[in-house]
């Protein structure tokens, strides 16, 4: 075996080289990525919501208004319009759980429930970014990792193309079902 190694050091060398960066590669990425410290604050977002602004025909309308999610209900909804969801990204456990607020109870115009009363309760920040530097965005990266992904995990499946961001880290927003339109409404700032 070594005598074969010193005739073909050149076919030994092109064979190792591409493996040793491999891994080189795919330690340096985790590293990177493990590097930026987990998200320290809940996020509250909505689902099947299409901003007023973007959609006239939209009965509600939500959005923070002094630090206080506001759920108004504008009109009768046409039958193409489903009701909107609200759920809360659980910094904790990676996952997002949906708030059952019930969308029937209105009184003067506005949305009336107690999960609401809740939220309510915490400091709400609409700003798009977190005091520790995650925003809630549309992930863009190509979820392929081709062939070298496939043996080493590099590509994601994820349900949704949403995700926490800060730097080079991408943290899926992971729920019962796959969201879509989604629209950011605040932090919660304990």
């Amino acid at each position: 075996m070594r005598r074969l190694l010193k005739e073909n050091i050149a076919l030994a060398f092109g064979i190792s080289l591409p493996l040793v960066l491999m891994v080189f590669f795919f330690i340096a990425g985790r590293a990177v990525t493990v590097a930026v410290e987990a998200p320290q604050y809940d996020a509250i977002f909505a689902v099947n919501y299409y901003d007023s602004s973007n959609d006239p025909n939209q009965p509600w309308q939500i959005g923070v208004n002094e630090g206080k999610l506001t759920i108004l209900f504008k009109a009768p909804a046409a039958p193409h319009y489903t009701k909107p969801q609200i759920y809360r990204f659980n910094h904790k456990t990676l996952r997002a759980e949906v708030v059952d607020i019930n969308f029937d109870n209105v009184v003067d115009s506005k949305v009336t429930d107690p999960d609401l009363d809740a939220l309510n309760a915490r400091k709400l920040n609409p700003n798009p970014e977190s005091a520790d530097g995650y925003r809630f965005d549309y992930q863009y990266r190509s979820a392929g990792g081709g062939i070298a992904g496939e043996f080493f995990g590099f590509g994601r499946r994820n349900k949704t193309p949403y995700a926490m961001m800060k730097g080079p880290r991408a943290i899926p927003i992971e729920g019962p079902q796959p969201y879509y339109p989604v629209k950011f409404l605040a932090w919660i700032e304990e």
